[in-house]
């Protein structure tokens, strides 16, 4: 009996298969099976398929009629002889050490799943234009999965979660969506190999990828599939939240493909709301939202959906602090290149944070403090935000730097709160203001291994003065809802975080959290309006 048994779902693919043949039977691990599906090609697929079975014995080639990836995927797991799945489209192919380095992580760890990153490939041009590897939080997989890619052809699977769990892929496309939460959530341990093992072709004729408005026709079978795997085995109501969430971002991501087409993408997002209205409670309250998220950027990645189908629902005052907001001044912002930055200074210069509440622009405001690190400027009888971004920006203004947390300043910083929190009660229900108690993490790593900031002392003591911020505005404002990640393992930043291993940074499991919580106090906010 082989140990990994690779299965290939092959439909009209003779110009690619044989360089996705050849990446197999040429694998360093050689104890492996192929199963080749032959799902009614009408090309010559299946001639080339018989060639490869010819020349090695562990090639088993069946041919049936069209039936779509789905159930071809079913039909090679049922016929699997190994302990272990893997899988491969017929124009993809795998990198020389993918079933060695997979089974390796796999005997290592014990895990049900390993998961390991991917190149993406462009036919067109011919070079690989992006590659994508994984953050290292094995111990917090069931945080982070929402996010992954549902793919089967990055994984490892133990056959046996299939089979004892009777899991199926449905016949439409996005059928490994379908089934990639479920499997993961009953998964004993899901494992990260952080290494790009796997070549995703895209940008080829006749590509089921290719076709967006044909890939999305199938899109509110292969959710309700998902949604039915978690309500047949009573887990729905454990994941209602992250499934809502994912399931929002799947639609918001394929109306982006195929909003071209208006009638046909009207047609598509009706069906799919009321799909999901049939499932969760209040998913078009969510989406016809207004939110207002001020603080660290922190803040803003911990926040979704952003948009949808084409809405903006988060509008982001980033890279400031309440005594800038809160203060007055006519300064033009400086110049600055990056257009997330420049948006921010135009708001911290603007003043339009106050404006924006007062003209009743917002549903819920969602705040924290992270940004209160900062030191200020004054320019013109006005308070700015000295953020790191203001510091590379050219600014041209004269202008004197107001130390954050002189005690006149700190002074200054309570009486404005309470301006500011008088303002949110004006004009908010008290109970849609959200305060996100964010920190400066202490450590920096990834979830196995950790070691301190050299700056621990600095980092301690301004956490303590944050701390302060966030006391004052509770016990201020005690109707506003509080949410904080407790858990000790998430307080780190990610030493490989895309924009800086830094103090105010994370890591995915904490974002993840962080967005549940979130989403969770929306929902519910939205349900005691409804009762």
């Amino acid at each position: 009996m082989a140990a990994v048994s690779i299965i290939v779902p092959i439909y009209n693919v003779d110009k690619y298969v044989n360089k996705c043949l050849e990446s197999l039977v040429g694998q360093t691990f050689s104890d492996i099976e192929i199963i080749l599906i032959n799902d009614g090609s009408t090309d010559s697929s299946g001639e080339r398929c018989l060639e490869w079975a010819a020349l090695d014995d562990r090639i088993v080639y069946v041919s049936k009629k069209n039936e779509g990836a789905g159930p071809s995927r079913n039909l090679g797991i049922q016929m699997a002889s190994a302990e272990f799945v893997a899988f491969c489209d017929p124009d993809d192919w795998y990198d020389e050490r993918y079933v060695e380095l997979m089974l390796e992580r796999q005997n290592d760890t014990g895990a049900d799943i390993v998961v390991c990153g991917w190149h993406t490939y462009d036919g067109n041009l011919d070079v690989i234009v992006s590659t994508y590897c994984f953050e290292d939080i094995d111990s917090h997989y069931h945080l982070w999965m929402w996010g992954l890619r549902s793919a089967v052809w990055c994984k490892l699977f133990r056959r046996a979660l299939f089979i004892d769990n009777r899991i199926k892929m449905p016949d439409c496309f996005g059928q490994d969506s379908a089934i990639h939460y479920y499997i993961m959530i009953i998964a004993n341990k899901v494992v990260l190999l952080n290494s790009p093992l796997y070549y995703n072709l895209f940008n080829r004729p006749g590509s089921a990828m290719n076709s967006n408005i044909r890939h999305t026709s199938g899109s509110t079978k292969y959710l309700r599939h998902c949604w039915d795997l978690f309500i047949r085995d009573k887990k729905f109501e454990k994941y209602r939240t992250p499934l809502q969430m994912t399931a929002l971002g799947i639609i918001d991501f394929w109306f982006n493909r195929i909003k071209e087409d208006t009638e046909y993408t009207e047609r598509w997002l009706i069906e799919c709301l009321t799909t999901m209205n049939k499932y969760f409670r209040t998913p078009d309250k969510i989406i016809d939202s207004r939110v207002g998220v001020v603080g660290s950027y922190s803040l803003f990645n911990g926040v979704v959906p952003k948009t949808f189908a084409g809405k903006r629902i988060v509008v982001e005052y980033c890279h400031t602090g309440l005594l800038s907001y809160m203060s007055g001044g006519n300064a033009n912002p400086p110049s600055v290149d990056n257009p997330f930055q420049k948006i921010a200074l135009n708001y911290d210069f603007n003043k339009s944070l106050t404006c924006d509440i007062s003209n009743g622009n917002f549903d819920f405001l969602i705040l924290d403090f992270l940004d209160e690190r900062f030191d200020l400027v004054e320019i013109c009888d006005g308070y700015y935000t000295k953020s790191d971004v203001l510091i590379e920006s050219n600014i041209q203004h004269a202008h004197k730097t107001i130390k954050r947390w002189d005690m006149d300043v700190v002074r200054l910083w309570k009486r404005k709160c309470i301006e500011f929190i008088e303002l949110l009660k004006e004009h908010l229900l008290p109970q849609n203001v959200f305060l996100v108690k964010n920190l400066l993490t202490e450590r920096f790593g990834t979830s196995s291994h950790q070691e301190s900031f050299s700056s621990i002392d600095e980092i301690k003591q301004t956490n303590l003065m944050l701390n302060e911020c966030y006391l004052h505005f509770e016990t201020s404002f005690p109707e506003a809802n509080v949410i904080e990640i407790s858990n000790p393992e998430l307080q780190y930043t990610y030493e490989g975080f895309r924009h800086g291993c830094k103090p105010w940074h994370y890591n995915k499991g904490y974002y993840s959290e962080l967005r549940e919580k979130v989403f969770d106090c929306m929902l519910s906010r939205h349900d005691q309006i409804l009762d």
